[in-house]
């Protein structure tokens, strides 16, 4: 048998060939990872434009708001500013500040806004963002030069706080600890607070501050004879005032008003007066405004025409109407504060405030009550007191249609003093023996007035004091009263207003002069004064207070209880209250009833002219 070798023929792969084959394997993954990953790998360009679309995407968005707040604000009429940018709050971007850049964060990016208000998207934040809050811990109102305090807290959940700080003004009072602090502020406005965390994000708070208020500004203007404007000058919003209260010479004289303007009345002329302020009344505080001096012009009435023709006519020759009043002849158009005349277009005048014509002669005075028979009728219509339903009209004047009279010349002349006590009668005895007698009353400032005088005797006085053919006078009837009331009341007059008349509840500042005198003893003697008070029970001479005046009539509400050519079954109608009584129970427009043959110190008259 021959030999034989046994023969080996699997192949395998060499310890060298495997090295090669790894080293190869590791270039070619390196090559692999590389063209994925590396600076210019795919994964990282499509990362890279994952993040410029990201990018895009914020950056639109912002800008798209911006110029959705741009056009709010232009079409409201507004100026837009940097700070207009805090709306972009909308879509839940928080502003840092509102500089050039202002700054923000969007969706957990940060943002920078350039002076075009172009976007640009800074990069992505890292970290837990911080909380911050202000509190403002000062509450009602703070008068100018005070301070207001807010507290501010800044906290985070994982990481700490770095610090807070005040980004626009805000002082810091008190530092509390890293996270909490006290800062004041001086003035209205939004002041913004910055938290940083030490992982470099951050947070911002606004804070408004709106209840540093200005004390009101007034002033005083419109200056006449009996009258002023106190007007008050403030920029609080809508309803932060509950109420104004007015002062002069230190007393409150309007209160329970919101009205930024107050017109004070029936002051005396050329009277200096002093301590005119306004204390504005909000939820926590008043304020007091600033002190004026005011002083009251002098009183100046004007003869602008007279009639001394043969003949009643208008002052412009035109038709009488309402707005145009015949003027009797022998009297004169006189020009007061409140109404004037314009000769050349009678329509032009001041009809409604109250024109006045004088008697030539005697200086008799009386107002021109207009009827237009829309705002102004002539009927009764007062029901205070005894209804004119209850009482029924005497003819004041005999042989006169009145209601056609008045509607014939568009209203009628009423005496403007209450009838005042002629000099034939004496004047220092107040008594029914003296003056219950017939003789022709005055319409003058500064008369006595005529007291205890029975009905009889004032009916037949009013109709004497003018018989001529160019007019006749009268008694007031209940008609012309309730007339005159609804004319006063349509020139926005409470007829039961405390400041109007002289009364017990009442106080009135006397004119000066002649008319300064008061009298306590039913008009047997007078004393000189400067001023009545309120509660003192006084007579006043006629015209003795511009408070007592009304569309220029004098003394209607008040001082003397005045009759008229009405009854109450047999007992004749008196109006208007007197000097000692209350105008709350009995108002300017009250009918009340007294005796016919019982002449009392509180009760006069009223005489009324008619043309013929």
């Amino acid at each position: 048998m021959g030999r034989w070798k046994l023969k080996n023929n699997k192949k395998g792969i060499t310890l060298i060939a495997l090295v090669i084959t790894i080293i190869v394997l590791l270039i070619l993954a390196g090559i692999t990872i590389a063209t994925l990953t590396g600076e210019n790998g795919i994964l990282t360009k499509a990362m890279e434009a994952g993040t410029k679309q990201e990018y895009a995407q914020l950056k639109e968005e912002l800008e798209l708001e911006i110029l959705n707040i741009q056009t709010n604000k232009i079409s409201n009429g507004e100026d837009f500013t940097r700070e207009d940018l805090q709306d972009l709050s909308n879509i839940g971007a928080e502003m840092e500040n509102y500089g050039i850049p202002a700054e923000g964060e969007y969706k957990d990016h940060y943002f920078e806004i350039d002076e075009n208000y172009r976007v640009t998207i800074i990069g992505k934040l890292q970290g837990e963002k911080p909380k911050i809050t202000g509190e403002v811990m000062t509450t009602g109102i703070v008068d100018i030069g005070g301070t207001v305090e807010i507290k501010v807290t800044a906290t985070i959940g994982q990481g700490s706080i770095s610090s807070i700080e005040a980004t626009n003004g805000a002082v810091l009072k008190q530092d509390i600890s890293v996270t909490e602090k006290v800062y004041e502020v001086n003035a209205n406005g939004t002041y913004y607070f910055k938290a940083r965390a030490d992982n470099g994000r951050s947070a911002t708070v606004a804070v408004e501050i709106n209840n540093i208020i200005e004390t009101p500004k007034i002033e005083v203007k419109d200056i006449t004879p009996s009258r002023l404007t106190i007007q008050v000058t403030n920029d609080y919003a809508e309803g932060m005032v509950t109420e104004y209260r007015y002062y002069l010479n230190g007393t409150v004289r309007n209160t329970g008003t919101t009205n930024k303007e107050y017109r004070v009345t029936g002051l005396a002329e050329e009277r200096e007066y002093t301590d005119i302020y306004v204390e504005a009344i909000m939820d926590d505080v008043t304020l007091k405004s600033n002190v004026v001096t005011a002083t009251t012009k002098e009183e100046v009435m004007e003869i602008v025409w007279t009639n001394d023709t043969n003949a009643n006519r208008t002052i412009d020759g035109a038709e009488a109407t309402y707005q145009n009043p015949i003027i009797p002849v022998g009297f004169s158009a006189v020009n007061t504060e409140d109404a004037i005349w314009n000769k050349e277009k009678g329509t032009l005048s001041q009809w409604n405030n109250g024109l006045v014509i004088k008697d030539i002669a005697n200086g008799n005075e009386f107002v021109w009550v207009p009827v237009d028979g829309t705002n102004v009728t002539y009927e009764r219509w007062c029901t205070v007191g005894y209804s004119y339903t209850a009482c029924k009209e005497v003819a004041s004047t005999s042989g006169l249609d009145l209601a056609n009279n008045v509607t014939t010349y568009g209203g009628f002349w009423i005496a403007r003093y209450e009838a005042g006590l002629p000099m034939t009668v004496d004047q220092t005895t107040a008594s029914a023996t003296i003056r219950d007698v017939l003789e022709k009353p005055l319409s003058i400032a500064g008369a006595v007035p005529w007291n205890f005088i029975s009905y009889n005797n004032s009916k037949v006085n009013a109709e004497n004091m003018y018989v001529n053919e160019y007019v006749q006078s009268g008694l007031i009837n209940g008609t012309q009263w309730d007339t005159i009331m609804k004319w006063i009341q349509s020139g926005g007059q409470n007829l039961k207003s405390e400041q109007w008349g002289n009364h017990n509840n009442s106080s009135v500042i006397l004119r000066g002069g002649n008319c300064a005198y008061v009298s306590t003893n039913n008009g047997a003697n007078w004393i000189n004064a400067t001023e009545t008070t309120k509660g003192i029970t006084q007579m006043i001479k006629t015209g003795a207070s511009n408070g007592t005046r009304e569309k220029n009539i004098y003394d209607i509400a008040g001082n003397v209880w005045e009759y008229t050519c009405e009854m109450y079954s047999n007992y004749p109608i008196i109006r208007g209250s007197g000097f000692n009584d209350n105008n709350t129970t009995y108002p300017v427009e009250y009918r009340n009833y007294t005796g016919p043959t019982t002449p009392a110190f509180n009760i006069g008259f009223r005489a009324n002219l008619y043309i013929k």
